[in-house]
């Protein structure tokens, strides 16, 4: 063959290897190699013959038949082709039929293909650099494809198209790339196949030659992909929200290095930058590297920490032999040398140009910044700040690239430990934990008293409860010391045991004995009146229920919210419609609903409370388990988060106010096995709320950090060590200022927590 320009990998012949499909440019020829298995090929079988130049080439199956089919363009002829895989012969070889797609591709550059008008069939793209025309060929089954559709006849010098869903409406759009122009363009297509005016993403890729899609950097968004031959740069464009597009360009020289230089969906950044750096005063360096490590907060990184040397974290040093760059709530820039190196060494390896961004050096050599909007780090004067603005945004969507498991300290044992809460039930300053167990009949309810730092009691008895089913605490009577309140499932009772201060509890009062075997309890002032009600729900009646916290102490008799909630498992509360008044919300798993009432509360506080409704909050869910409030995009209305545990589901539902909601956003569907409980918290304290999730048959807690606004990375394991795990919480344990987070596994029967030292900001 003579001049190979393009190259495939697939298994034509169905025998499970893949094999190697190349189209040469300088004779147009094609030629597979069959995979005979452990690493080794046959002889190139010629598939084509044919007087022009193959410039690309592409393996899909175009007729639903099971077989990989070569579609791919002739420059010379300017014609798409449809190479039809009929299946292997008796003697090996492929039989393979021509179909001619398009004659009208002048100089074809580039094809591609994808189901542009949704009706189950693979459409055909191309792109035709003499001709300047984007255009797609509609599948008409039967072996047959449509004439020409001209989606532009502007594109100067084409030479890339791709199918891609850029704007997540479910329909693929259409990606060019022009050369002649240094443009990029993007055709959306408004459903049907039918495409609105096109979009400029770029005018700046110089004599762009490639593309690719995918999720590079998140699993939200939708990326494009770039390949510029002149200036060797791959550029990175992400369609944010529906439209707008920003980019990011990686020069392809030495100052950044590719995992793998494949313009694929596998595109992958190096963690590791490798130089080649000389100083000013020739001091020999054996080895010098540039690592980009993603450490908003190391524990001991507080102030004056990095001079007495006390800094750990992943690195496992600061300062000494080595110096260190730190880029606050960012990246880490870490140059290990065999030698020191001085303060005045650093200034020929690595400068800093930006307007508002100060560089400071401390005693031991080691340079910190504070960055600002458009700052830039030069490495031998070449720009590494695109790099690192992309691995902030890699490391916000997949933030456990470089995440280490948090020591798993245990509080207690108690066996079939279930749910668990946090509060300063002695008000000496620290949070203690109030633990439930259905198994333990001597210890059904417990608390462990936080010694401070983070060290616990033993388990204090409560009461004599076995086979409690739910928990909850709040200051019923306004007396300033946290209250409990619990619910046993044999018989269906709610208690209250009031705190007496100091951390001693009166004897239990029943607060309700007509709920019907509670699983989820919730306390909110319902009628105004300052003092927080008690919300019940009861699966075994499908009724919600509250009690009215009667003036003097005690509730009076149950009042039920609704009886048609379907096996509800969870219960909420808070004022979702934005008028003042608390409301509740319950998850049924009965139907898959998420319902809510309305607090219709119109006279003086302190009177009876009508709810109205039910209002559907979201349907169509398997097995909801639980459910929890928050104000996930911050625009100031409550928003609900929930967990199903038979679809592997952790979701949250946007509240537009007053009171709608989108059905449903979804966080993950798969690394939340059999999820049992969800919890919203800002565990990073960035000001964006988290997700937090127990997944009981992968005994794991995961944490999913809010990127922007309700876009969620990936899950980052807490542990997979909580077996069977139901109960998870959060609360500043060790009184450093940020979120730890504590679980409650009944198969072990552990209720234990995990430091926070990774993810809190400065």
């Amino acid at each position: 063959m003579a001049m190979p320009r393009v190259v495939q990998v697939g298994d034509l012949n169905g025998d499970g290897w893949p094999d190697i499909v190349v189209g040469a440019y300088g004779d147009g020829s094609i030629h597979w190699f069959p995979n005979l298995g452990n690493g080794s090929f046959a002889p190139a079988k010629r598939l084509v013959w044919s007087t022009g130049a193959i410039t690309t080439l592409q393996l899909v199956d175009l007729n639903n038949d099971g077989a990989l089919d070569i579609l791919y363009g002739n420059w010379y002829l300017g014609e798409v082709i449809w190479l039809e895989n009929q299946g292997p012969q008796a003697d090996g070889e492929l039989l393979m039929g021509s179909i001619l797609i398009s004659d009208q591709a002048d100089q074809v550059m580039s094809v591609h293909f994808g189901d542009l008008d949704n009706d189950g069939l693979l459409d055909v793209l191309s792109a035709s650099e003499a001709d300047h025309k984007v255009a797609w060929y509609r599948n008409l089954d039967s072996n047959n494809f449509g004439a020409q559709i001209v989606l532009s006849d502007q594109a100067w010098g084409a030479t890339s198209v791709l199918a891609a869903d850029l704007d997540r409406d479910g329909d693929l759009d259409v990606v060019s790339a022009h050369a002649q122009s240094n443009t990029i363009v993007w055709h959306i297509n408004d459903g049907g196949a039918i495409f609105a005016p096109p979009l400029t993403v770029t005018t700046i890729a110089k004599d762009v030659c490639a593309l690719a899609a995918g999720y590079v950097s998140s699993d939200s968004s939708p990326e494009v992909i770039s390949l510029s031959p002149t200036d060797g740069a791959v550029s990175i464009y992400r369609a944010f929200l529906w439209g707008f597009i920003d980019s990011l360009t990686f020069p392809l020289e030495v100052d950044l290095k590719l995992k793998a230089l494949s313009l694929s969906l596998a595109l992958k950044l190096s963690q590791t930058l490798s130089l080649k750096l000389s100083l000013s005063n020739s001091l020999p360096i054996h080895f010098l590297s540039l690592t980009l490590v993603f450490i908003p907060k190391l524990k001991g990184m507080e102030s004056g920490a990095e001079e007495r040397g006390q800094g750990r974290g992943r690195l496992g040093w600061w300062g000494g032999r080595g110096v260190g760059l730190r880029v606050w709530m960012g990246f880490v820039l870490v140059c290990c040398a065999n030698h020191g190196l001085e303060a005045s060494d650093l200034e020929d390896v690595v400068s800093l140009a930006a307007s508002e961004t100060g560089l400071h050096v401390n005693s031991t050599g080691a340079m910190y910044l504070t960055p600002a909007l458009g700052y830039s780090v030069l490495v031998n004067d070449r720009a590494v700040g695109p790099a690192l603005n992309e691995w902030r945004r890699i490391l916000s969507f997949k933030p456990g690239l470089l995440w280490d498991l948090p020591e798993r300290r245990v509080i207690a044992s108690l066996s079939g430990a279930t749910s668990i809460e946090v509060a300063d039930l002695d008000q000496d300053g620290h949070l203690d934990v109030v633990i439930s167990s259905q198994g333990d009949n001597m210890m059904g309810l417990a608390w462990c008293r936080n010694q401070g730092g983070g060290l616990f009691s033993a388990p204090l008895r409560l009461g004599n409860f076995a086979r409690v089913s739910a928990l909850t605490t709040a200051d019923l009577n306004l007396d300033g010391w946290v209250d409990v309140v619990v619910s046993t499932s044999n018989p269906g009772t709610i208690h209250w045991l009031l705190n007496r201060g100091n951390g001693t509890f009166a004897p239990t009062q029943s607060l309700s004995a007509d709920s019907m075997g509670p699983v989820s309890l919730a306390a909110a002032d319902l009628n105004g009146d300052g003092r927080p009600e008690v919300i019940s729900c009861s699966p075994t009646d499908n009724r919600v229920r509250w009690h009215y916290n009667l003036v003097g102490g005690g509730f009076d008799s149950a009042a039920v919210i609704t009886d048609s909630a379907a096996s509800v498992r969870a219960v909420r509360a808070g004022d979702l419609n934005g008028d003042g008044r608390i409301d509740v919300v319950y998850a049924n798993s009965g139907d898959g609903t998420i319902s809510w009432a309305l607090n219709s509360l119109a006279s003086a506080p302190g009177s009876s409370v009508r709810f109205d409704g039910p209002f559907v909050v979201s349907k169509w869910h398997d097995g909801l388990s639980d459910i929890d409030l928050m104000d996930v995009n911050r625009d100031n209305k409550l928003d609900v988060l929930s967990a199903s545990a038979n679809d592997n589901e952790v979701s949250w539902h946007a509240n537009l106010g007053p009171g709608t909601f989108v059905p449903e956003s979804l966080v993950t569907t798969s690394s939340a096995l059999g999820v049992s409980a969800v919890l919203g918290v800002d565990m990073d304290g960035d000001g964006l709320p988290d997700m937090v999730s127990a997944n009981r048959l992968q005994d794991t807690v995961a944490w999913y950090r809010n990127t922007i606004d309700g876009y969620y990375s990936e899950p980052i394991i807490v542990t997979a060590a909580a077996r069977g795990v139901t109960g998870i919480r959060a609360a500043d344990l060790d009184g450093d200022g940020d979120m730890d987070l504590l679980s409650a596994s009944p198969r072990d029967g552990i209720v234990a927590w995990y430091p926070n030292t990774q993810w809190s900001r400065p």
